[in-house]
């Protein structure tokens, strides 16, 4: 239901987008809203009474990125993010299942970005996963925020969007 990963990893232990299923129906199961992005996009922007990281909360994205270039393609991709490493609770990217980025810090919402500089593989659909965590209580409050900027959205020449997971099967990260 957690995108292969238990639910305590993701609060207290460390848990990492690159640590998620390959699976398509289990990345389905928690992946079940649909992203209609323009060249920017706000995720998420939550704020909630806070008693400790046992009522913590993530935010992830998973975008479908297909190459119809005879080459790989270079995109960057820039996003504001909360996390508490402190707690166990990372912000984090993968891109085909491996590990393309991790924050550890104690990051607050729309003060902190991170510009990921990606290369989509040629001739083939690639998955982009960014997770957001909870930020460091502030008083009685947690944070959670994820929001893409920049323009970074604008995919270059070749790359589109594909919002194929519906129907996507097996091993997403090898499409």
């Amino acid at each position: 239901m957690f995108g292969g990963v238990a639910p305590q990893q993701w609060g207290d232990s460390n848990g990492v987008a690159s640590s998620m299923s390959s699976d398509a129906e289990q990345m389905r199961t928690l992946f079940n809203r649909k992203l209609y992005p323009g060249a920017n996009a706000m995720i998420a922007a939550d704020v909630w009474m806070s008693y400790s990281s046992t009522n913590s909360r993530h935010t992830g994205v998973l975008m479908r990125i297909a190459n119809a270039n005879a080459i790989d393609t270079s995109w960057s991709v820039t996003f504001y993010y909360t996390s508490y490493g402190a707690w166990g609770e990372y912000a984090s990217a993968s891109l085909n299942g491996a590990s393309t980025w991790t924050s550890a810090g104690a990051n607050a919402g729309a003060q902190t970005s991170q510009t990921l500089n990606l290369t989509i593989p040629a001739g083939r659909t690639s998955t982009l996963i960014v997770v957001s965590a909870s930020d460091a209580p502030s008083g009685p409050s947690r944070t959670n925020y994820l929001a893409f900027t920049g323009n970074s959205l604008t995919l270059p020449a070749g790359l589109t969007f594909v919002d194929d997971l519906d129907v996507a099967s097996g091993n997403i990260w090898l499409q």
